[in-house]
């Protein structure tokens, strides 16, 4: 794997060349600044580009914005403080960068850990962005439908309301807008699944939380949706819906590049009869959440998909429209003007 560096600390960049070096892949080139990094990026495109977000003239998300539109590269936010720059971070995550990491460091009793798991990360950015065709879906044993009920356990049982949303490359952006539509009465849980690693995910709520009327917070192992309140996957695990419709963090579900997979969480909400409600794929890259869509809308959830030509990446909501999974597409504030007004619709019924 070829890296490109872009950081205008030359400690850092050692560090980083370091790094990469130490884990057999190549730097392709270093920038020590943002219109460095877009001529060289212009004439030498690598597999992942590790990205500083405070540098003068041309920051992080200017540089990432402007790469994503002539050079489109998996980029990876590279930063001495994500929680500090997280307002940035999430930004250029909007702007097209997969995911975030701190500078790791060289010494200390968890150095090594820290390094390999920097790697680690730059390996699944890069595998993320070169693999478009989502693996197979699987559900494992202990959530499959031999476990979940197929069919209600009552049939005159009320289901709740759900609003599922699932999102990658771009997504913080898109989700701030369409949380900006729903009122703080709204009688369902909002459940999001947003491609991004769990040491970040609170900084995430915590953004969101400037956009949204309603209470917002990390989904626990074993609780069960809650109404009038926005619901997030942890992050770096599948999230799925128990028999009992209880929620369930799976870490041992191969075949998936993505965690969350949206797929393996809509799969899992089709297949339990508890629920009722609206499904969205956002943008991103790939196929995540195409076939699980596909499933909820044959069991009678409207659907929706992100309108391609407003999306940072098209892959995921263009696959499932592609794939007859949607019933209606939109910006975020439609999409979220949408959700309210059919989740309303579901109660009235």
């Amino acid at each position: 794997m070829r890296v490109g560096i872009v950081n205008d600390t030359r400690s850092v960049v050692e560090l980083l060349k370091k790094l990469v070096q130490d884990s057999k892949h190549r730097v392709a080139w270093v920038a020590y600044d943002g219109k460095e990094a877009l001529e060289l990026c212009s004439k030498d495109k690598p597999d992942v580009i590790l990205m500083d977000l405070i540098m003068p003239a041309m920051n992080g998300v200017e540089t990432t914005k402007a790469i994503m539109e002539k050079n489109p590269t998996a980029i990876l936010v590279v930063t001495s403080s994500v929680s500090l720059n997280f307002s940035m971070a999430c930004e250029a995550m909007s702007l097209g960068a997969i995911d975030a990491v701190e500078v790791p460091s060289l010494a200390g009793a968890n150095s090594k850990m820290l390094r390999d798991d920097f790697i680690t990360k730059i390996e699944k950015v890069e595998k993320i962005s070169s693999r478009l065709d989502a693996a197979k879906l699987h559900l494992p044993e202990s959530l499959s439908s031999k476990s979940i009920a197929i069919s209600g356990n009552s049939p005159t049982a009320e289901k709740k309301l759900i609003a599922a949303i699932g999102s990658s490359t771009g997504g913080p952006a898109i989700l701030g807008q369409i949380l900006s539509q729903l009122p703080a009465e709204l009688k369902a849980t909002v459940l999001i699944a947003q491609h991004i690693g769990k040491t970040f995910m609170p900084d995430l709520v915590s953004w969101l939380k400037r956009s949204c009327a309603m209470p917002i917070r990390i989904i626990k192992e074993g609780e069960k949706p809650i109404s009038s309140t926005v619901m997030v996957t942890e992050g770096d695990s599948h999230l799925l819906i128990n028999r009992d419709g209880s929620f369930h963090y799976e870490h041992d579900v191969t075949n998936h590049s993505y965690k969350p997979s949206i797929d393996l969480l809509f799969e899992s909400l089709a297949l339990c009869n508890r629920f009722q409600g609206v499904a969205t794929i956002l943008t991103g890259i790939g196929k995540d959440g195409s076939q699980g869509l596909l499933s909820l809308r044959k069991k009678g959830w409207f659907t929706i998909a992100q309108s391609p030509d407003t999306c940072v990446a098209k892959g995921m909501p263009q696959s499932a429209i592609d794939l007859g999974a949607t019933q209606a597409v939109g910006n975020g504030l439609e999409i979220g003007e949408l959700i309210r007004v059919k989740i309303q619709s579901f109660k009235d019924n």
